[in-house]
């Protein structure tokens, strides 16, 4: 369920990064040089950055939750299906896409966060190889789908609606991981600690 999830938003991501000039910055900068179109295409990463960092310190706040992915998640995919319905307010359809980037950027740490909290073990390393190898194609079909549908209907706003319905389905199945137990580690430890003070004495005793 984690690489689910994981390639859920990495989908949402690569195809929104990839097709970040035409959908929003073409329409907001034509005409107005590469100055101009690169002011407006770092607009949505300067969201994304806020966004990362004030959710990422209530995370570390309150602790890891799946509601913390999920949240993000869920308000990207509204975010996604808003900037779909605009065709007429560039102002607007960059605020929509702002807001989707910065919902997904912000759930990747949290995402992250949980993971790693519920992989562990000697197996943990090949479970996250697992998880990043699924979001490695995930990123791929995101471009491609994008780029097909965008062709098929002569503009981006099926494929903003995909991007939606990812997002959408991501912020479902993140309520079905397992809450982590953030003294885990702690009661596993314990009894080992337990056991180790226990042979002491007979140590000393011997």
């Amino acid at each position: 369920m984690f690489a689910a999830v994981y390639a859920g938003l990495y989908f949402a991501l690569y195809a929104l990064q990839f097709f970040l000039p035409q959908i929003v910055v073409a329409p907001l900068a034509w005409g107005g040089g590469a100055l101009a179109a690169s002011a407006v295409a770092a607009c949505p990463y300067t969201v994304a950055g806020v966004a990362i960092l004030v959710w990422s310190l209530r995370c570390d706040r309150v602790g890891a939750r799946p509601a913390h992915i999920a949240g993000p998640a869920l308000a990207a995919s509204v975010a996604a299906v808003c900037a779909a319905q605009v065709t007429d307010s560039r102002t607007l359809l960059l605020m929509w896409v702002s807001v989707a980037l910065g919902g997904i950027f912000a759930a990747v740490p949290a995402f992250w966060s949980q993971c790693t909290a519920h992989l562990a073990g000697p197996r943990a390393a090949l479970a996250v190889a697992g998880v990043n190898a699924t979001a490695s194609l995930a990123s791929f079909a995101g471009p491609y789908i994008t780029g097909y549908l965008r062709d098929a209907s002569g503009s981006y706003q099926l494929a903003l609606l995909a991007v939606g319905g990812s997002l959408a389905l991501t912020a479902a199945g993140t309520l079905l991981l397992p809450a982590p137990s953030h003294d885990g580690r702690s009661q596993s430890a314990g009894p080992a600690r337990h056991a180790g003070e226990g042979r002491a004495p007979s140590a000393k005793g011997s």
